[in-house]
């Protein structure tokens, strides 16, 4: 549309909006907001009128949509995931050894375990010890 000229809405629209309103009662302006952003900034967004697209509007209550109507999801590398992977095993580990030895519980390194060379080694730097 050009600047100055007036949207082709009717009642359908001002209807459609009623009906989303009365559907969802505690839908704020915060909200319905996020929901319009969420909706223009998917895959399969057009010029419809409110009537079209209000009835469908929380579908986008998580976020925006791809050209399958499916949640988009923002891909990750698989370096970025192993990287994220591996921080995740190692704060376990870290929490397992700080609680065990908050508890008293004896912990046990390296070979005394029975994880010899490298592996062991490389735990154990990763770990800070």
């Amino acid at each position: 549309m050009n600047d100055g000229e007036l949207a082709p809405w009717d009642g359908s629209d001002a209807k459609q909006l009623s009906l989303l309103l009365a559907a969802k009662p505690d839908l704020d302006e915060k909200k319905f907001a996020v929901w319009l952003y969420n909706y223009a900034r998917s895959d399969v967004t057009r010029g419809d009128r409110p009537r079209v697209f209000l009835s469908r509007l929380p579908s986008y209550a998580n976020g925006p949509l791809n050209q399958y109507g499916k949640e988009k999801r923002y891909a990750e590398s698989k370096d970025a995931a192993l990287a994220r992977h591996n921080r995740e095993v190692l704060d376990r580990v870290r929490e397992k050894k700080r609680a065990a030895s908050e508890n008293g519980d004896a912990v046990l390194e390296g070979d005394e375990r029975g994880v010899s060379g490298i592996v062991g080694r490389t735990a154990r730097s990763l770990l800070g010890d």
